[in-house]
C-alpha cells in the first residue's frame, strides 16, 4: 500500500509539474511572439467602426493652428506627396478636410481614453475602409507636424454616406500647451541659420542639431509604450523617440530651412524602419538620422547615400501603387524617388578617396588632414578606392607596428600651430566594409 501511495504522488506530481511546465512555455512564446507583433507596429492609421449617434453628445474647441515659419525663405516649401497619390476625389476631399478638422478636438475622452476630433462626412458616397486608411494615411505623410494623432481612426457607412472621425491622444488644452512649446523647441533648432550656408550645410547643422538633443528610445515597440516616442514632438521636446520620431523632425527641420524632404518606410535589421529621403539640387538622397545616432559620435554614414548604398541593410516597402493587393497596405510608402546621385554624400563633399599606396597618396592625405583641422573639423573621412582592398588598407593605416595614418599625422603637425598639435592618443575609428569607408575623431 506504501508503494503504491509513494507511485500516485510521485505521477500526481510528475503531471502537475509538467502541466506547469507547458504553461510556463506557452506563456513565454506570447509574450515573445507579442514583442515580436508590437515590434512591427507601423504607425498607420487603422479603421474602428463607430455610432454616429455619438456625435450628439461631443463637444469641441478649436486649438491654436501650428504655424512653423521658414528661415529666410522668399517661397514656401510644400510637401504634398501623399495627396499627390491620391487618384479619387473623394479621398482628396477628406483629406482637405482634415487639415481643418485636426485642430477641432473634444473636451471629454471617449471610453478608451481618446479625444474625438471634428466627424468628416463624405455625402452621397460609401467609402471603404482601403480608401479610407490611404487617404489619412497620406495625410499624416504630408504633416508630420501634426503629432496629436492617435494611430486609429472611426468610421461608418450610413445612408449612402461616409462618416470619418479621427482621436487626438490629448485633450485640447493640454494640446495648446505642446504645440506652443514644440514650436519654441523647433524654432530653437533652426535659429541662427546663415542664410548663406548651402543647402548641404544646413542640412548637416540641422542633422547634428537633432542628433546631439535627440535619443534613440529603447524598449520601444507601439503606441502602447508611449505616443510621444512615434513623433517629431518626441525628438524635438522630450529628447527621446524611436524612428518615426527622428525622420518625422528631420523632415519639419528641413522644411524650416527650405529643404524639400519625406519620409520612407521600409525594414532594416529585420524590423519596420523609418527614414528620410532629400532633395539637394535637383537629386535626391536617402539619410538616416536614427542611423547616425551612435551612443559616443555622430556618424554619417547614412549621410545623403544612394538608393544601392542604403539597401545593404535597408529594404524599402512598396509605394501605394504597387499594392500586390490592390488596397492600402500596412508600412506603405506614397513616394519614392531613385536615389542615384553620391554629389552631395558626406564621404564626397568633406572625405577624401585613398586610391594608392604611393608618395602622391600621401601627400593628398596630409593636406587633407592639415586643411580639416585649420577648417576647425575634428573628423577625417576616407573613402577606398576601388583598386585598393579594404582590409589591406586598414591594416596599411592603422594595424602595422609602423602604421601610415600617424606618419600622415606627424607630417601635417610640422605645418599646424601649437594649439592645433593632433594628438596620437584618444583616435576614435568607424570602419564600414560594406561601402569601403573610414571615419576618424582626431583631437588637438
Amino acid at each position: 500500500m506504501g508503494d503504491y501511495m509513494k507511485k500516485a504522488i510521485s505521477r500526481m506530481l510528475f503531471v502537475l509539474f509538467f502541466g506547469f511546465a507547458v504553461a510556463l512555455f506557452a506563456a513565454c512564446f506570447m509574450l515573445v511572439l507579442s514583442n515580436i507583433k508590437s515590434s512591427s507596429d507601423t504607425g498607420d492609421l487603422a479603421g474602428v467602426p463607430i455610432n454616429i449617434e455619438d456625435e450628439n453628445e461631443s463637444s469641441y474647441s478649436r486649438i491654436d493652428e501650428l504655424s512653423l515659419s521658414q528661415a529666410d525663405q522668399t517661397e514656401e516649401i510644400s510637401v504634398n506627396y501623399g495627396y499627390d497619390c491620391l487618384s479619387d476625389s473623394n479621398q482628396r476631399y477628406l483629406y482637405h478636410q482634415m487639415e481643418e478638422k485636426v485642430y477641432h478636438i473634444s473636451n471629454e475622452s471617449d471610453v478608451n481614453g481618446n479625444y474625438k476630433t471634428e466627424r468628416i462626412t463624405v455625402k452621397d458616397v460609401e467609402m471603404s475602409e482601403d480608401a479610407i486608411r490611404a487617404a489619412l494615411n497620406a495625410f499624416v505623410f504630408d504633416n508630420p507636424q501634426i503629432f496629436w494623432l492617435n494611430n486609429i481612426f472611426g468610421y461608418t457607412n450610413l445612408d449612402g454616406s461616409t462618416y470619418v472621425e479621427c482621436y487626438s491622444v490629448l485633450p485640447a488644452d493640454e494640446c495648446s500647451r505642446k504645440i506652443e512649446a514644440f514650436t519654441t523647441e523647433i524654432e530653437k533648432l533652426t535659429e541662427n541659420m546663415d542664410s548663406a550656408l548651402s543647402d548641404y550645410d544646413k542640412e548637416k547643422l540641422l542633422h547634428d542639431r537633432l542628433l546631439e538633443k535627440c535619443s534613440y528610445k529603447d524598449g520601444v515597440y507601439s503606441m502602447d509604450h508611449g505616443w510621444q516616442y512615434f513623433s517629431a514632438y518626441g525628438a524635438v521636446v522630450e529628447g527621446e523617440c524611436v524612428c518615426e520620431g527622428y525622420a518625422k523632425a528631420m523632415q519639419i527641420l528641413l522644411k524650416s530651412c527650405g529643404i524639400t524632404s519625406c519620409t520612407i518606410r521600409g525594414v532594416a535589421d529585420g524590423i519596420n524602419h523609418m527614414w528620410n529621403v532629400v532633395l539637394l539640387d535637383g537629386k535626391w538622397y536617402h539619410l538616416d538620422p536614427t542611423w547616425d545616432d551612435n551612443e559616443e559620435t555622430i556618424s554619417y554614414e547614412y549621410f545623403n547615400v544612394t538608393t544601392e548604398d542604403v539597401s545593404f541593410n535597408h529594404s524599402i516597402s512598396n509605394t501605394l501603387d504597387q499594392s500586390e493587393t490592390g488596397g492600402y497596405e500596412d508600412n506603405a510608402n506614397f513616394f519614392v524617388p531613385d536615389c542615384v546621385s553620391e554629389d552631395m554624400n558626406y564621404y564626397t563633399v568633406e572625405g577624401v578617396t585613398f586610391d594608392s599606396v604611393s608618395d602622391e597618396s600621401f601627400n593628398m592625405m596630409v593636406d587633407y588632414i592639415t586643411g580639416r583641422v585649420n577648417s576647425g573639423e575634428h573628423y577625417i573621412a576616407i573613402k577606398v578606392g576601388p583598386n585598393l582592398s579594404f582590409r589591406d588598407c586598414v591594416r596599411e593605416m592603422f594595424e602595422d607596428p609602423n602604421n601610415s595614418f600617424f606618419r600622415y599625422v606627424d607630417k601635417a603637425n610640422e605645418s599646424l600651430d601649437e594649439d592645433h598639435q593632433i594628438q596620437h592618443k584618444g583616435v576614435k575609428i568607424l570602419k564600414n566594409e560594406d561601402r569601403k569607408t573610414i571615419r576618424l575623431r582626431i583631437n588637438y
